[in-house]
């Protein structure tokens, strides 16, 4: 246990914090011996599953197509939610001008949607199997396409509703992909390995979000560092979009790993 959280945090701290240091030399540092720490504690794993099955994890989910496909779809997720959660509160307050007390309602849009969308994909998701967190996937896709155009249109001339209507969407998106790939991932899995699963599954969110916010370094912060405002702020957040879209393509791809619809269905 000791060895994992020490491993994650040695990942995700510089992670999180080294883009906007300019990635000096200790993050490289924390980040190498974060890999050799889940290193050990994979081995580990494995000694004690071979001595007596003992190990905190069951390694034997990773023999799973469907578990190893939907982590690797979550942790995708979390890194599309870093992206562009964080992205999207700098363009509506520094882009748009918008003080936090105006952003607050802007902001209630993403979770009506998400709830919405959650609603939906638990309703669905045992005729449609992994054809609910994909539709999700194409929702968030087109219409932050349709986002990215109006954006680059208009720069800081977006109307606030224009700008808050589509992030129902989104929301609702979100929502299906992620009890969507929730339900469909554990239920893949058998009573004696669900606790190792939900600590996984919520530990590759996690992660992925951690990785969000340092890709939004690259994807953003280069073409608007902090402390910028107006067009420069609009015009990132909108070409940080098309890496976003290009991240909801692989996660797309990686839910055909995923239980697919049947006649029984």
């Amino acid at each position: 246990m000791l060895l994992s959280s020490a491993g994650l945090l040695l990942i995700a701290y510089p992670l999180t914090v080294g883009g906007e240091r300019r990635w000096p030399a200790w993050s490289f540092v924390m980040l190498a011996a974060g890999v050799v720490a889940l290193t050990v504690f994979v081995a580990q794993q494995r000694a004690k599953t071979a001595k007596d099955g003992s190990a905190l994890v069951a390694l034997s989910l990773f023999q799973s197509k469907a578990f190893t496909g939907g982590l690797a779809a979550h942790l995708v997720f979390g890194l599309v939610s870093g992206v562009l959660l964080l992205t999207w509160v700098l363009f509506m307050q520094s882009g748009l001008g918008l003080s936090p007390g105006q952003f607050a309602p802007a902001s209630v849009a993403i979770s009506i949607g998400g709830m919405g969308g959650a609603m939906l994909a638990s309703r669905w998701a045992g005729r449609h199997m992994r054809r609910v967190p994909q539709a999700g996937a194409v929702l968030i896709a087109l219409t932050l396409a349709g986002y990215q155009l109006l954006v680059s249109a208009q720069q800081t001339g977006v109307p606030f509703v224009a700008a808050v209507a589509p992030m129902i969407l989104v929301g609702a998106g979100f929502g299906m992909v992620g009890a969507g790939l929730a339900g469909l991932t554990l239920s893949q899995v058998g009573h004696e390995g669900a606790g190792s699963a939900a600590g996984l599954f919520n530990t590759a969110l996690q992660l992925g979000t951690a990785l969000g916010i340092a890709a939004a370094s690259v994807v953003f912060f280069d073409h608007a560092p902090a402390g910028s405002d107006g067009t420069t702020v609009t015009s990132a957040f909108a070409g940080s979009i098309w890496y976003v879209s290009a991240a909801l393509v692989v996660m797309w791809a990686l839910m055909f790993r995923l239980p697919k619809p049947t006649r029984s269905n």
